[in-house]
């Protein structure tokens, strides 16, 4: 596959953009990610896909490659999420919650813990770049899942949907 974009030049972007949470533009893109993340939650819970959070020290060695991810959701349906609340090693209290996709849905998994909108988008994203689309785990399957996914979103939430993911 012939390389259209450059990791570097994504990278030092992402690690020197300015944290604007406030800036009209970057609210409008993240409200539209949100509202388009909640629509496509509850279409995957209309065909019966559901979500658990897993902890930090069950994510070491979950899937082996994007097969076993596929088997695994083909099998049961159900999506482990690493909870973006436990993910990062951060305490609860030192997370940055002016981050938009930290938010609380009013959602919750099939245990009952809460979901916060970016517990969403990787549910969302596994299932529709990973399991439905076939991307793999490699750079070029992630930007492939990426593309995929990003179909089913407003125009108005893909610079917000990229910037996550991308």
């Amino acid at each position: 596959m012939k390389q259209i974009y450059n990791i570097q030049a994504i990278s030092d972007y992402y690690d020197n953009a300015p944290h604007a949470p406030d800036d009209v533009k970057v609210k409008a893109a993240y409200d539209a990610l949100k509202s388009d993340l909640l629509l496509q939650y509850k279409r995957l819970q209309n065909a019966g896909f559901s979500i658990r959070l897993i902890d930090n020290d069950l994510k070491d060695g979950r899937f082996k490659n994007s097969d076993e991810l596929r088997a695994e959701i083909a099998a049961s349906k159900q999506v482990d999420i690493l909870s973006s609340l436990t993910a990062f090693g951060q305490k609860y209290e030192d997370l940055d919650f002016t981050n938009p996709l930290l938010a609380d849905t009013n959602l919750v998994d099939v245990n009952g813990l809460c979901l916060v909108y970016n517990d969403i988008l990787r549910l969302t994203h596994d299932v529709f770049a990973h399991f439905f689309a076939g991307a793999n785990f490699t750079t070029e399957g992630e930007i492939k899942g990426v593309l995929a996914h990003a179909e089913l979103f407003s125009e108005e939430a893909l610079p917000a949907l990229y910037f996550e993911l991308i």
